[in-house]
């Protein structure tokens, strides 16, 4: 939610939005409730999230003192809802540029970027999708998202190229060359869902034959 782009975004294509976040509710907020959270929590407790049709986690996971325990709670509070849509960004910490500058014994943690100073995990490709299969999501795609070229040297035909080759370069290898990884998962089941699917479908079959008898 830091700096609520994407929200304001959302919300001019009347989306109702619930933000979740470490810094205090911006000025002029989008969201209809916000919940202002701490690096220690292990469970987001946001209310019944049949309410929600997609649960955005953008560059957070690695700010968590324990994002593997969130992860997981979290599954257990989706399983009733399977369609329930989750897309999470983060970066790659073994992203090109980072593997050259720790190769001339450069790693250094900076205000903004994979290494962000209040990153607390760090996660490769393998590493970021793993943390979703493990604990209870269905991993739908995995994304590579190329390097931010025109924030660093302006929005130009250089930083444009830049951008566009390192997408072509991601199509060869994610785990080298995407800055960032995109999971877009669902959660996988519970069996009282699976259960309660069943169950009417039973219903519906016995409702059709007595409609064709």
């Amino acid at each position: 939610c830091n700096g609520s782009h994407v929200a304001r975004t959302l919300k001019e294509k009347k989306c109702s939005i619930v933000g979740v976040d470490f810094a205090p509710e911006p000025e002029g907020s989008p969201f209809e409730r916000y919940y202002r959270i701490t690096p220690d929590v292990k469970e987001l407790l946001v209310g019944d999230l049949v309410q929600f049709d997609y649960v955005l986690i953008l560059d957070m996971l690695g700010r968590f003192e324990n994002p593997d325990l969130l992860i997981k709670n979290l599954a257990k509070q989706a399983r009733r809802y399977p369609n329930l849509r989750f897309i999470a960004t983060n970066g790659n910490i073994l992203f090109v540029v980072n593997r050259m500058v720790a190769l001339f014994g450069g790693f250094n943690y900076s205000k903004r970027g994979n290494l962000d100073l209040s990153a607390r995990r760090l996660f490769t490709v393998s590493s970021f999708v793993r943390l979703f299969d493990d604990y209870g999501f269905e991993v739908k795609r995995i994304k590579g998202i190329p390097a931010p070229a025109p924030l660093l040297f302006g929005d130009n035909v250089i930083s444009r190229a830049i951008v566009v080759i390192n997408q072509f370069l991601i199509n060869f290898s994610k785990g080298l060359f995407a800055y960032q990884t995109m999971v877009e998962a669902n959660p996988r089941p519970s069996l009282d869902w699976l259960l309660e699917r069943t169950q009417i479908a039973t219903r519906e079959r016995e409702l059709n034959a007595r409609r064709t008898s």
